[in-house]
């Protein structure tokens, strides 16, 4: 059967990589720390399939992407690919779709020629990128694993003869918050999981071997996030974890406290207070009112892309969980194009080359401490 047609034009290319670098720019602005654990684990020539946790729309593909020296393709929602510039622009940054039964029998029958080309593209040492929970929800828990994964690690190396050494990178992304900014941020990649260890169960029992895959890759994943079970106790669990916690600068060391902390907290829940303490007035230091000017100019100067994003998170997402990475995606957007027109409308202004680049360099910088400290305007979320 006949694979997905991916497109293989030479500025697809340049276009992807010149994308890549300034979400990968964007990304260390954005977060505060953006924090990279275990990146030896993944090879640099081999294929692998990058399975992530999904918890934060598609930030969690753009974490995973701009954090390791790999392009891998990913599988989107299948609903995403219905218009023609939407399939265009997925197929630009290297998304395929899957569908689900949701999506109409119909569809679905279409993921045979997305699987065919996902063998035929590791199968070439390429890498891809599954969340194999097969849905997001802004939760600190790992949910069952869908067997599409396992599938196609197993159709791949079959195809092979289990000689083409694919592996499996469980990756587990770490949010300290789902929806602002600046933000900590911690990817953790595992240790790689082997398909070929895997061939003889596959070759007596396939559906064991699919059943077993899932559910190890499972168990790696969760050993490299903070992951509430059971479900009933989520929001007691959650609450006591929250207000407890002791903070870290090191994210390393915030997450392995903050899973021994949840682990306690399973054991003897009788222990933990769920008393939230009274907020302590803010009082202003000395630093915060000398530069007081400072922010005030930058805020100015970002007021137009921050209205924007602001009436776009408020009134136009209807999905709370879309929040966190549509802030990101529209902050990339319209804060460089804002301050591109506001430098040209001043070199025409002042004919000045200099005074133009002066302003655009401080405004640029200026723009990345309105970014962290999150100088917004009234009433953005």
């Amino acid at each position: 059967m006949a694979g997905y047609q991916l497109g293989g034009w030479m500025l697809q290319h340049y276009i992807y990589l010149i994308l890549q670098l300034k979400v990968k720019i964007g990304l260390h602005l954005y977060f505060k720390p953006f924090g990279v654990n275990g990146v030896e684990n993944v090879p640099r020539e081999k294929p692998i399939i990058f399975a992530v946790n999904h918890q934060n729309a598609f930030l969690d593909a753009l974490i995973v992407t701009c954090s390791t020296q790999r392009n891998p393709f990913y599988l989107a929602r299948g609903d995403f690919f219905k218009k023609k510039w939407a399939k265009f622009l997925m197929g630009i940054i290297q998304m395929m779709p899957i569908y689900r039964i949701r999506d109409g029998l119909a569809n679905v029958k279409k993921n045979e020629a997305v699987i065919d080309t996902c063998v035929d593209l590791l199968s070439e040492n390429a890498s891809l990128l599954i969340f194999p929970e097969g849905s997001h929800a802004c939760k600190y828990y790992i949910r069952s694993f869908q067997k599409g994964i396992a599938r196609i690690a197993f159709a791949t190396e079959s195809a092979n003869d289990f000689k083409l050494g694919l592996s499996i990178i469980p990756s587990g992304i770490q949010y300290e918050d789902y929806s602002s900014a600046c933000n900590k941020v911690l990817i953790t990649y595992g240790k790689p999981v082997y398909i070929a260890d895997y061939q003889q169960l596959y070759e007596s029992d396939q559906n064991e071997a699919i059943r077993k895959l899932c559910t190890d890759l499972e168990e790696k994943l969760k050993a490299l996030v903070v992951d509430i079970r059971p479900a009933s106790e989520y929001d007691d669990i959650y609450a006591k974890w929250r207000i407890n916690r002791s903070l870290f600068k090191n994210l390393v060391t915030q997450l392995e406290h903050d899973k021994e902390l949840v682990a306690k907290i399973k054991l003897h829940p009788e222990k933990f207070d769920t008393t939230v303490a009274p907020p302590k007035p803010r009082i202003k230091s000395l630093k915060q009112v000398l530069l007081a000017p400072v922010f005030l100019y930058a805020w100015l100067n970002y007021i137009i892309p921050n209205a924007i994003v602001n009436y776009m998170l408020n009134h136009k997402i209807r999905d709370y969980q879309f929040i966190g990475s549509m802030r990101f995606v529209l902050w990339l957007f319209f804060a460089p194009m804002a301050l591109t027109i506001q430098s040209v409308i001043l070199f025409i202004a002042t004919k000045s080359l200099v005074v133009t680049c002066t302003y655009f360099l401080i405004t640029a910088l200026l723009g990345i401490l309105t970014v962290k400290k999150q100088v917004v305007s009234p009433g953005f979320k």
